[in-house]
């Protein structure tokens, strides 16, 4: 029986990754590169589509542990979005581009940059672990990058209304 399980398991996270990433040319080039980043975490196919999705598709949910540890704070959302505006503003976005203005927004604030990077890391990816943020940020891209710091402040945004007012 278990090893029917863990066949029909391993058969299901196949699938999973072909509907995620497709068959052509520049899905298959992502898929590896996400391979190389997660195989040293994960040993099962399903762990990588489960840890992995967040490459391929926005994240559905938050850790809530993690979202109780890195989200608390009012003024996060805040810092999300205008990280969203400094991202967006960059002419390359590369790794190094991306983990420059990160550490240089927190520096600014007077901030522990894992103040900043533990919130960033949780909007990008759903979970409060992954593999280094600033490669998540380089393969993710630019556009998804902003695109989630600025969901992400709107999630806090509105949960920080809904705290005071209840």
């Amino acid at each position: 029986v278990r090893r029917d399980e863990r066949r029909a398991h391993l058969h299901q996270g196949l699938n999973a990754m072909k509907i995620a990433v497709g068959s052509d040319h520049a899905g298959l080039a992502l898929k590896r590169e996400v391979v190389d980043l997660l195989k040293g975490r994960m040993r099962l196919i399903s762990e990588f589509v489960e840890f992995g999705s967040y490459f391929f598709h926005d994240p559905a949910a938050y850790e809530a542990s993690a979202r109780d540890k890195y989200w608390k704070a009012p003024e996060t959302g805040g810092w999300l979005e205008a990280l969203a505006e400094r991202l967006n503003g960059l002419a390359t976005f590369t790794l190094e581009s991306a983990e420059a203005a990160v550490r240089a927004y927190a520096e600014e604030l007077g901030l522990n940059a894992a103040k900043l990077i533990h919130p960033t890391r949780l909007a990008l990816t759903g979970f409060g672990v992954s593999p280094g943020l600033f490669e998540v940020m380089g393969l993710l891209g630019k556009e998804k990058v902003v695109g989630r710091l600025k969901k992400a402040a709107s999630i806090i945004a509105r949960e920080s209304i809904i705290e005071v007012t209840s």
